[in-house]
């Protein structure tokens, strides 16, 4: 490939791309108040970022390109917020892409258990707020630590584990009251 003043990236880079951006995409489902064309938006102003100024090491890529995306989708909102009083409301449709395959190996009632469950959870995720959503997104769909959280986010690390064990009693909760 060409260097990146004749327009072309290196080939590191567009692997470390390809892997990651669908988890990026699927993370600015947290911000509920970006609609489809905004995240599109900064997804697209990402990859120009990465391309011009991002690592090549994909250790170093990761983290970089989360703190990318967070501070667009921000940046982006703040926008939307002044330009106009219109506000977003995720709902559960908008995690209709991360749907998990069906499981062969479950019988019907366990499948119907199971969609069950996984609505359950779409339905309390699209109910939180844009912080707690986000935070349970990077833990539990990235497996990032709380350190790496709190670096990513700004936030202090007890701030983290407070808001992510509430988030998981309020889930424990819910799931109590709907499954039983």
């Amino acid at each position: 490939m060409q260097n990146e003043a004749c327009g072309t990236i290196e080939k590191p880079k567009l692997l470390i791309w390809q892997a990651m951006e669908s988890r990026l995409a699927v993370y600015l489902a947290s911000f509920s108040g970006l609609s489809v064309e905004d995240r599109e938006d900064v997804l697209q102003s990402t990859l120009i970022a990465f391309w011009r100024k991002g690592p090549s090491a994909e250790a170093e890529a990761r983290p970089w390109l989360y703190r990318v995306v967070r501070n667009a989708s921000i940046d982006t909102l703040r926008v939307i917020k002044r330009s106009s009083s219109r506000q977003g409301q995720l709902e559960a449709s908008d995690f209709r892409g991360t749907r998990e395959p069906e499981d062969p190996s479950l019988g019907p009632e366990d499948s119907v258990l199971s969609h069950e469950e996984v609505s359950l959870v779409r339905r309390f995720l699209a109910a939180l707020a844009d912080r707690e959503r986000e935070l349970a997104f990077l833990a539990f769909c990235e497996d990032m630590t709380y350190e790496q959280i709190a670096s990513l986010t700004g936030t202090s690390l007890g701030t983290v584990k407070w808001r992510l064990a509430g988030v998981k009693k309020c889930l424990a909760e819910h799931y109590r009251r709907e499954m039983a």
